[in-house]
């Protein structure tokens, strides 16, 4: 991040950030450059408090899609709000519909949240 103070970055930098650490899978550091401390994330899966809901979070997320990977389809930012649709593939789910909003303040993620809808891939066996 160079000599900037992580508090004085714009919503796009800290958006930005946390999309480039969530797909090196630096959760650790995401959590400690990007995250408040009293982040909550509101879910279809449920409300998630702090570092620990988000690690919670986060975990429920990779056992649906287990060693997945995402594509960042749209990507915007309006002052202190983001917005990104992504989609997630792994070996045996998907996910088509992922939609997250962030409330980013003072270098940090304040709120977020997210929905998305997971499907079992069907294998045939012939």
């Amino acid at each position: 991040m160079g000599t900037k103070n992580l508090s004085e970055r714009s919503a796009y930098e800290v958006f930005e950030d946390h999309l480039k650490l969530a797909q090196e899978g630096k959760l650790g550091e995401d959590l400690k450059n990007n995250y408040a401390t009293d982040i909550v994330l509101l879910t279809n899966y449920g409300t998630f408090y702090g570092h620990e809901g988000t690690k919670e979070a986060a975990t429920l997320l990779d056992e649906q899609l287990s060693n997945g990977s995402y594509d960042y389809k749209i990507k915007l930012c309006y002052e202190k709000i983001c917005f990104l649709h992504w989609t997630g593939n792994s070996e045996d789910s998907y996910i088509l519909d992922g939609a997250d909003s962030f409330l980013i303040e003072k270098g940090k993620i304040k709120v977020q949240t997210i929905f998305y809808t997971f499907h079992k891939k069907i294998n045939k066996k012939e």
